[in-house]
Order: C-alpha cells, then structure tokens, then sequence
C-alpha cells in the first residue's frame, strides 16, 4: 500500500515513514533485533502505543514426560545466558487508568480470591476476539491450559486452513474465564523494572493484567533458567542461564525472591508441590530453619540497625541454611548489602579506606548470594592490563534492578580509591547485567540509574563516559 502511494507522490513523508516502520517490524521479527531503549522511552511518553512484532527464538511447544505428559516450551539448540528467547503481544490486555476509580470488582471461585476490573476485561475482550477473530487465534487460545478438567488439547497445536463459519463458533464462557484465570499475567507501570518481582497473578490495584498465547507454555520453576519482564504489555523473555538443546524453558511465577511459605501460598493453583531445586533445598532445610530465616529477613526492615546488630544477622541466617544449600540465598544478600552502605556511609565521615574496601568486600557477597559467580576477588594489589569480566557470564543474576545498583555502588567505590581500571571493570559488568537482561545497554543503564549517576564525582563520571564512548 505504502509503495503505491509513492507512485502517486515519491515524496509522500507518511508512506516513506511506513515503509521505514514496516522494516523495522520485519528486522524484530526476523532477527530479534529491537531498541529497548526507544521502546523504554515511548513508554514514558504519555499516550504513546508501542509499535513492535512478535519475536520467536530457539524454543519451541513440546510433549513433556516430566510434567506427566503435559505442554511445555524447550530449547531447540544450545542458548547462551541472556539470549532473547521470545517476545509477545498480548492476545487481550486491560490497563489500570490512573484516572479510574477500580469499583468493580468480582469473586473468583477458581482461585478464590477477588478479581480486578482489569481481570474482568480480560475476559471481556477474550469473549469479543474469539466471537470475530481469526480461526487460527480462536484455536490457540482454546489449547491453552484450563485446568485438570478442562479438556485441552493432549497434543502439540497444529493449524488448520479451512475457515470457519464466525457465526458458528462455540463460546464457551465457563472456559474462556478459567483459561484467563490460569494463564494471565500481572503487568506493572514501571518498563524498567522487571516482572520476575510481580506474582503471575498479583493483585491489580495499581496494574494491569494481560493474556498471552505462547508464554502462557511456560512452565513454573522458582529456580528458573529464563526470566521475563515487560515494556508496557510487551511481554519479553530471556535465558538467565546458559540452556542446552532440549531442555524445558521455564520462568518464575512468583518472586524467586520471596521465603519459602510466600512462594507455596501462592503456587497452588497450579501444582500442589513446586518441585524446583529452590524449594527442594528449603524444604531440606525444614520449617525451624525456615521460620528462623523469615524472623530474621524481618529484622532486616528495621532502620535502626547498627553495625553490630547487623553482623549477629548475618550469622545467624547462615544457621538458616544447610551445608548442601545452593549459593542463591536473597535474605543472606541483603543483609551484606546492608553492611556495605554502612561502611560506605562509615567512609563519607571518617574518610578511612579501609571502610571502602570492606564495603566493596561485602557487596561482593551479596552478589555471589544472588547466583553472581566471581572470579576476581580482588580488591588493591598489582592491575592486569587485561580487560574481562571479574565474573562468569554462565549465569544471568534474577534481580537487574539489585544486582546492577550493586555493580555501580562497587564502581563508585573503586573510584574513590583512585582505582580506575577496577572501577571501569565493574562499570562493565553493570552494563553487561543490563544488556543480557533488559537488552538496552548503557543508554538503559543510565535511564535505570538515572538519580545515582548524577551524584558521582567528576572522575567517575568521566570514567562513565569513557566507557560509553567505547560501547
């Protein structure tokens, strides 16, 4: 349409900027090659409607024998950590408006909680798209999962080109609203932050609430080896660690984060037993120990805590966990976070460097007590002119907001130790957090980190731009 116009008028701006965009579209769709930065600004634009395509990597629908012959999603060839895997359109979205007062609300017997108006269009919009929408849409939606009793497809979906009749369809309503019910995902305000810390089905007071077709295959592992977040209601999918070739691909119904008890009040309405080497290890650690971390995680909220309080803390989770226990311990973490900004604060007053590098110390920790693995500890002595990562890239960390915060706080620190080559290779590993997990790079990393970064010091900065320049 667009190159017959320019036959009318070659000089015709909108049909020029048509084809430009359809291009675009083409290139995400063919490559997976987007500008997360220009969508993360479109979206802080008011009234801005995101123009993107569907993107689909190595995965794809498979039978699987460990979910009792189920549907999941597997790799189709080896995939590195922080590959983009899948990007989506919602096949139904409602938005909280902030101008709306939320006064309808609905019981839901499946889940037996209350449900949203936001929910309620959902199912709304759901009914409308399948009572006109294309026969293929119809029969993806009706595959997906509705529960032990719904009788969903046993087989992978396949399509079918013989049309149907639209005023022949069966609307089932009963399906349509448990279908929603199991497969919708709560979608946040913020399109910086990511989605693995908002609960597949979390209240929708202050967001919205979408339906996906293909995400919704993912399967549940609160120890997952893929993670999700969101631009607006495009939904975007990456490897958090590295996959080998027919592996299942599964993300994160809830926050990984959360304490054990959270995590298996919420799972139910799936499964009754998540079966993750997360909760494997947390129910290993039984319920004293379990009780002891969450009492103590708790403690963690107080502002009064001093330096010495926060050491018993943290001697006392590691009680909480056993000898075997993996090293993603979030409780531990944000107990060494805690002593770090002490020190830091320590050093604002004493102007010591020995409080610099203790809080260095413990921003390593509660890095590598979030999956982060070091492999250079070191914080003075002799500099390598080489330039790597101080981490393994195998592993993607499940919290980008945290973790690249921390690989700032620990490049501000080497900064004030005059340690430049230090400061620039934790810069770097920021920066690499951001790319593998949002896709966006240093232009995200400076929209993420916005406040933080106009209160460095001239050295920092300079050294921030220095390596923007080289990126």
């Amino acid at each position: 349409m667009y190159r017959e116009c320019l036959i009318l008028d070659e000089a015709l701006q909108e049909a020029l900027s048509g084809i430009q965009r359809c291009n675009k579209r083409i290139e995400e769709q063919k490559n997976g090659n987007f500008d997360w930065t220009r969508l993360c600004e479109e979206i802080l634009s008011p009234d801005n409607e995101l123009d993107v395509a569907d993107f689909l990597g190595p995965i794809k629908i498979a039978l699987l024998a460990n979910r009792g012959g189920g549907r999941g999603i597997v790799a189709t060839r080896n995939i590195v950590a922080g590959e983009l895997l899948l990007v989506a359109k919602p096949f139904a979205v409602a938005r909280q408006r902030p101008d709306e007062l939320n006064m309808v609300i609905a019981f839901n017997f499946l889940t037996k909680k209350v449900d949203s108006s936001r929910h309620l269009e959902v199912i709304h919009k759901c009914v409308l798209k399948l009572s006109t929408g294309s026969d293929d849409a119809t029969r993806d939606f009706y595959d997906l999962y509705a529960g032990d009793d719904g009788q969903h497809s046993p087989v992978v979906p396949s399509r079918t080109k013989e049309p149907r009749n639209l005023f022949d369809r069966d609307i089932d309503a009963n399906r349509i609203e448990t279908t929603c019910s199991l497969n919708w995902f709560g979608i946040g305000a913020n399109p910086l932050g990511l989605a693995g810390v908002r609960q597949k089905d979390q209240g929708m007071s202050d967001l919205g609430c979408a339906l996906y077709l293909l995400p919704s295959y993912l399967n549940h592992a609160c120890a997952s080896n893929a993670q999700r977040f969101f631009f607006d209601g495009i939904m975007v999918i990456r490897a958090s660690r590295d996959i080998a070739s027919g592996t299942e691909i599964t993300h994160s119904y809830c926050s990984s984060e959360d304490a054990y008890q959270k995590r298996k009040q919420v799972l139910p309405k799936w499964f009754p037993e998540c079966d993750c080497s997360l909760c494997t290890q947390d129910r290993a650690a039984g319920n004293d120990r379990l009780s002891k971390r969450e009492s103590l995680t708790k403690r963690l909220d107080s502002d009064d805590l001093d330096i010495n309080e926060l050491f018993d803390i943290i001697e006392q989770l590691e009680t909480s966990y056993t000898t075997t226990y993996g090293s993603f311990r979030p409780a531990l973490s944000n107990a060494h976070l805690q002593v770090a900004r002490a020190f830091e604060s320590s050093y604002k007053y004493a102007q010591d460097n020995r409080f610099l590098q203790g809080a260095i110390q413990h921003y390593f920790i509660a890095l590598e007590t979030r999956e982060v693995k070091i492999i250079d500890h070191s914080i003075d002595g002799k500099k390598s002119n080489k330039k790597p990562l101080p981490i393994s890239k195998a592993i993607v960390p499940y919290n980008l907001n945290t973790c690249s915060f921390i690989c700032l706080a620990i490049f501000r620190c080497f900064s004030l130790l005059n340690d430049t080559l230090r400061a620039e290779r934790w810069l770097r590993v920021g920066l690499w957090i951001e790319s593998v997990t949002s896709g966006g790079g240093v232009r995200m990393f400076k929209l993420r980190h916005a406040t933080a970064l106009a209160q460095l010091d001239e050295q920092a900065s300079s050294l921030l731009a220095k390596v923007e320049a080289s990126a």
